[in-house]
């Protein structure tokens, strides 16, 4: 396979279609497989090996448009996933649940950092940056890695080191959180908690209406317009602001993207319907157009960085287990914070449902808590892991 296709418009279109096929696959298909490979794993690893193979070619029109994406969808993506996180909304959970969240984020960022020291003289010079990006995902979700990689200028090499240990870790640790629930009363008769808060934070999330309907045409248009809006603010002033160090143009346009969406999300644009949905068009295909741009048979030090990312939900077991006795935390709140910094939005109402569907709502709020601070956290994860290397 070789420059089949050689121009922008048509690998635009290619990978349109492609991650099209993929979700198609997993909605219809049912394949168990699917269980156990998210769909993040297979659109940047699907649209790596067929780059690897040279399906796109690598000349001015096909780099033209890989830039385009690359540098635009980042503030789009960050700005439609963020303008929905009501912060006054997620405080509403209570102590216990920022407690079971915070203490979740601090164990996983201390886990990059104990294996950062354990594994740094069998890495590469750079694997700072691509353990810092690497950590956004484990912090609240892909969409974090892929704002930190960007604004770290990542390679796309790095990054597939990045997804796979993302992947393969997150499937271990989900699995193992899953086998655990029907140990939950076992695990807070140990850790002596109090259960009753859950019910009181349920009753008062269940007060909040939901409309679910699609959006307008009319609403889809203002989603746009914020979105585009916002987004190219962040590009104009990233120009006028100060560089230093890791504080380059990339980084500001994330900082300024992800303030002033998080802003908005405190007021009415936040009902806007749809912006998670165009959120995720986005976020996947800035994906697959970075994958396209790797070198999937360049994976030499994959063994490291799976070995890097399962010492990490290590660290992060044994000391949240610890700090869960500590504070009395029970195993419901443990597992959704966990899980919400791991997984995100999208599967923390998946562990929240097996516990008790009613509480799903916990674990939405829980998963956009991880959209907002998990690139900042990154942000910070690196600065360690480059202090120590």
């Amino acid at each position: 396979m070789y420059n089949v296709i050689e121009t922008g418009f048509v690998y635009c279109s290619f990978l349109v279609v492609f991650v099209g096929v993929i979700f198609f696959m997993v909605d219809k298909l049912k394949w168990k497989v699917f269980d156990v490979i998210n769909p993040m794993l297979l659109i940047y690893l699907g649209s790596a090996i067929l780059g690897s193979f040279g399906l796109f070619a690598q000349n001015e029109d096909v780099g033209t448009y890989q830039n385009i994406i690359t540098v635009n969808f980042l503030p789009l993506m960050l700005v439609f996933l963020l303008i929905q996180c009501d912060l006054r909304k997620i405080l509403k959970m209570g102590p216990k649940m920022l407690l079971s969240f915070f203490c979740a984020t601090f164990t996983f960022m201390l886990g990059f950092v104990i294996a950062f020291i354990i594994f740094k003289n069998s890495m590469g010079a750079d694997s700072w940056k691509i353990l810092g990006a690497a950590s956004g995902s484990w912090i609240g979700g892909s969409s974090n890695m892929i704002a930190a990689a960007n604004a770290l200028g990542v390679a796309e090499e790095g990054l597939s080191y990045a997804i796979l240990m993302g992947s393969i870790g997150y499937t271990v640790w989900m699995s193992v959180c899953l086998m655990s629930v029907k140990f939950g009363p076992k695990f807070n008769k140990w850790t002596k908690c109090d259960t009753s808060f859950i019910d009181e934070v349920t009753s008062k999330l269940e007060k909040e209406n939901k409309d679910n309907t699609a959006p307008t045409f009319v609403e889809l248009m203002i989603l746009l317009s914020v979105g585009f809006g916002v987004a190219s603010f962040a590009q104009i002033v990233s120009k006028i602001l100060p560089t230093s160090g890791i504080l380059n143009e990339t980084m500001w346009v994330v900082l300024v993207a992800s303030t002033v969406s998080i802003l908005l999300g405190m007021t009415k644009i936040s009902k806007l319907k749809g912006s998670t949905l165009v959120g995720n068009v986005f976020m996947y295909l800035l994906l697959a157009a970075t994958g396209s741009k790797a070198n999937f048979f360049g994976l030499s030090e994959a063994p490291v960085y799976i070995m890097f990312g399962l010492v990490v939900v290590l660290v992060h077991a044994i000391s949240f287990i610890g700090l869960a006795k500590l504070f009395k935390l029970d195993l419901f709140t443990c597992e959704v914070g966990s899980i919400a910094n791991i997984g995100g939005v999208t599967t923390a109402p998946m562990i929240a449902g097996v516990h008790n569907p009613v509480l799903i709502p916990v674990g939405v709020l829980m998963g956009l808590l991880g959209n907002i601070i998990g690139t900042y956290c990154a942000l910070v994860v690196t600065q360690i892991l480059h202090m120590l290397a």
